[in-house]
Formats: C-alpha cells, structure tokens, sequence
C-alpha cells in the first residue's frame, strides 16, 4: 500500500511539475489569451449597450474595404495604360466610381445604412411580386393543362 501511495504521489509532482514548465514556457501566451479573453468580454457587452455605433461601424469598416479595392483597380487601370490596352480608361472608370462608393460609405454611414434597408425593402417588393405574377402563370398553365385534358377525356369516350 505505501507502494501505491509513493508511486501516487510522484505522479502527482511529475504532472505538477510538468504543468508548472508548461506555465513557465508558454505563460506570455496564456497571459495574451486572458487579456484578450476580456477585451472581447469587454467589446462585446459595449456592444450590446450600444448598438446603432456598431451599425454605423459596419459600412466604415466596407468603406474602407472598397475603397482600397478601388485603389487597387486604378493601378492596374494604370498597368493596362503601360501596356497600351486600348480600353484601360474603362478600368479607370471603375476604379474611380469603386473609390468614391468606398469614400461615400466612410464619410455617410447613415445615409449607407438608410440606403441599405430601403434596397432591402425594394427587393421585398420585387421578390412579392414576381411570386404573385410566376403563381398566376403557373395557375394558368395549369388549368390550361387541366382543360386540355378534360377535353380529351370527353372525346375519348364518346368515341
């Protein structure tokens, strides 16, 4: 039994002991994980008591994306020009309208946002009506089908 209990116990400093240069290896990384364990903590309950700076966020955040999107797409509009494509104006064009969308989300997230939900509420309306307009032609067809059939049923047993 002490047997038992002396090979117990070097057990428990063996894996004490390995725990503590595990700690001592990898504490800067533990120390990381729990600050950014409460920055995220942190982040997150400010922004459930603030949402609409998270809302406004959003299309800054895009904005920028876009916009450095539409940096990118005037320097190959610009590799295009050196290499004598006859068209690199139309890269150009687009380049220039990508930057000013992002410019125009960074500088007017409200308005982007406004915008954004009246898009969403045009396409509800497009989407309500074109299932009202495909079921009436799916009706129709249908009951065309319908009819077709009864009248060849008709004529089938008079004969």
């Amino acid at each position: 039994a002490n047997d038992s209990i002396a090979a117990l116990d070097a057990k428990s400093n063996a894996v004490y002991f390995s725990y503590l240069d595990v700690m001592t290896v990898y504490y800067p990384a533990v120390v990381a994980f729990v600050i950014a364990g409460i920055i995220l903590a942190v982040l997150g309950g400010w922004i459930i008591l603030n949402p609409q700076i998270l809302i406004m966020v959003i299309p800054v955040v895009m904005g920028v994306i876009v916009a450095v999107h539409g940096v990118h797409n005037l320097l190959q509009a610009l590799e295009l020009f050196k290499n004598e494509y006859s068209k690199w104006w139309v890269a150009l064009l687009l380049g220039a309208v990508t930057v000013g969308l992002g410019v125009l989300l960074i500088f007017n997230p409200f308005e982007a946002v406004n915008t954004v939900i009246m898009l969403i509420g045009i396409f509800l309306i497009y989407d309500g009506i074109s299932d009202l307009w495909i079921i009436s032609r799916v009706s129709k067809t249908a009951r065309e089908i319908r009819e077709t059939v009864e009248a060849l049923d008709v004529t089938d047993k008079s004969e």
